[in-house]
């Protein structure tokens, strides 16, 4: 059983495979209500075999900050 106001992180180092993943909350021998949950955060690591920026786009992108004296670093849409 989590403590009150805390978390529980569950998490294997192995890879899980197939189209389909269960897990199940018991309630324990103490309990006198069946146990509650009110968030779940999954998360899937992905693979990228490609940078996710062409090198095209950043070399243009640094031709026009050298060309301008641009000194800032752009985030999001330049």
């Amino acid at each position: 059983s989590p403590r009150f106001l805390y978390t529980d992180t569950l998490y294997t180092q192995e890879p899980v495979t197939g189209p389909r993943h269960e897990f199940r909350l018991q309630r324990t021998d103490q309990s006198t209500l069946p146990p509650i949950i009110n968030a779940v955060e999954t998360y899937r690591v992905n693979e990228f075999l490609q940078p996710p920026t062409d090198q095209q786009d950043v070399d243009a992108i640094m031709r026009i900050k050298s060309k301008y004296g641009v000194k800032k670093t752009w985030l999001g849409d330049p």
